[in-house]
């Protein structure tokens, strides 16, 4: 295993070397981030070592996090995360029209996607500049045009395929989350109501919403100078790592 993860230390450094022109910056061995202002872009090497193999596979997710809109998932659910979490992600694969359209988009994961294999058979700086490119051609347009809570909010009521696995807590939540943060409760309740009564009657249909997350929407409310009034973080809180 010690060819394989050499290979993915120089295949990581160099390609987040490459991203720092970018405005990235190095996190860890496994991920690059660029902060704009409040929120960040991530790009994370998510990796499995094979067993009795001394080779490491590696794809790549895009991540997206937006702390004032997670802020409300959190109240909403009762249940806080640590920093390492994100507020939605994307594997690359789905963004690349060929391998999406070959494997199911928006539901093309690691081992059918664009996915490589570390060992000593792999030149790791040719590999370096197939990925950069891809990363440029594909997540860039992608994190350009879905740069804020307001422009995928739209996105996803405009059932734009790209982002229908995008949300971790769920895609129900993160509008439920926008509509109260952008001072839409009467449309985040309703909201609230539809999908449940939905999933009531359909049994094909899912959803994160539940009556509690409803009765704890239902009770938030704004300042005088509109801003969302969400209760702090209890300090004995279980937080999720």
């Amino acid at each position: 295993m010690m060819i394989a993860t050499t290979q993915y230390q120089m295949f990581s450094e160099e390609l987040f070397h490459r991203m720092e022109i970018d405005g990235f910056k190095r996190r860890s061995k496994a991920i690059t981030q660029k902060k704009l202002g409040k929120q960040s872009q991530q790009l994370l090497l998510y990796i499995n070592k094979l067993k009795g193999a001394d080779t490491i596979r590696q794809t790549y997710i895009i991540r997206q996090s937006f702390p004032e809109i997670d802020n409300v998932i959190y109240y909403l659910e009762n249940e806080y995360f640590s920093s390492q979490w994100s507020t939605g992600r994307v594997w690359l694969c789905t963004l690349m029209p060929v391998i999406a359209k070959t494997s199911g988009l928006p539901n093309a994961v690691a081992p059918n996607g664009y996915t490589h294999y570390l060992n000593d058979d792999i030149d790791i700086f040719q590999l370096v500049g197939e990925v950069y490119d891809n990363i440029t051609k594909y997540a860039y347009p992608f994190l350009e045009e879905y740069n804020s809570p307001q422009a995928i909010l739209a996105g996803l009521e405009e059932q734009h395929p790209e982002l229908k696995t995008w949300a971790v807590q769920g895609s129900d939540l993160f509008r439920l989350a926008c509509y109260l943060f952008f001072h839409q409760k009467e449309k985040a309740l309703a909201f609230c109501e539809q999908r449940m009564k939905t999933a009531e009657c359909d049994e094909r249909v899912r959803t994160s919403i539940t009556q509690e997350i409803f009765d704890r929407a239902n009770k938030l409310e704004w300042s005088s100078n509109g801003r969302l009034l969400v209760p702090p973080k209890p300090t004995n809180i279980r937080v999720r790592s």
